[in-house]
C-alpha cells in the first residue's frame, strides 16, 4: 500500500475511535463542547502526525 493511503486510514481510524469514546461520555453528561474540542483535537493531531511522517519519509 502506498504510505500517504496509509496515513489516510490512520487518520479515519482516530476519527472512528473517537465517536463510541464520545458516546461513552454523552452519557457522563460531558459538556458539547468538551466532546466537539475532542473530536477536532483528534483530527488534528492525526493530520499533524500525517504531516511529521510525510516529511521525515520522502
Amino acid at each position: 500500500m502506498s504510505d500517504r493511503l496509509v496515513i489516510f486510514l490512520v487518520i479515519v481510524l482516530i476519527g472512528l475511535v473517537s465517536t463510541p469514546v464520545s458516546m461513552a461520555l454523552a452519557d457522563l453528561d460531558v459538556p458539547d463542547w468538551a466532546l466537539f474540542s475532542g473530536h477536532v483535537s483528534m483530527f488534528l493531531a492525526g493530520l499533524i502526525c500525517a504531516e511529521i511522517g510525510r516529511r521525515t519519509n520522502p
